[in-house]
């Protein structure tokens, strides 16, 4: 998981601990050739707090991706997260792509 290393990596320069907060639940296709409204739709409820969620409550949160598109998987993790109470929730992703 190129994400998890990138967040690890992170975490070890920056005295910040890595905790998986969120799973996905629900098996979705790939994101490649959709329309951004078919990729918000494509991954509306596939995720799902963790029984780790709980550390996150009052922290603040920053959630790492390798590459970001149109950002529809990083809001839906996101809105996941949210539940969990977090004082805030940052994004960050080593790479952007277009889509075309």
């Amino acid at each position: 998981n190129q994400a998890e290393a990138l967040a690890r990596g992170i975490a070890k320069r920056s005295n910040c601990q890595v905790i998986r907060a969120v799973k996905r639940v629900m098996p979705t296709p790939t994101q490649t050739n959709r329309t951004l409204p078919e990729r918000i739709e494509n991954v509306r409820d596939a995720f799902s707090l963790t029984r780790h969620a709980s550390k996150i409550k009052g922290k603040n949160v920053l959630i790492v991706d390798d590459v970001m598109t149109t950002g529809s998987t990083l809001a839906s993790v996101a809105e996941t997260i949210l539940l969990a109470k977090p004082k805030s929730v940052s994004i960050l992703a080593l790479a952007a792509a277009t889509m075309g």
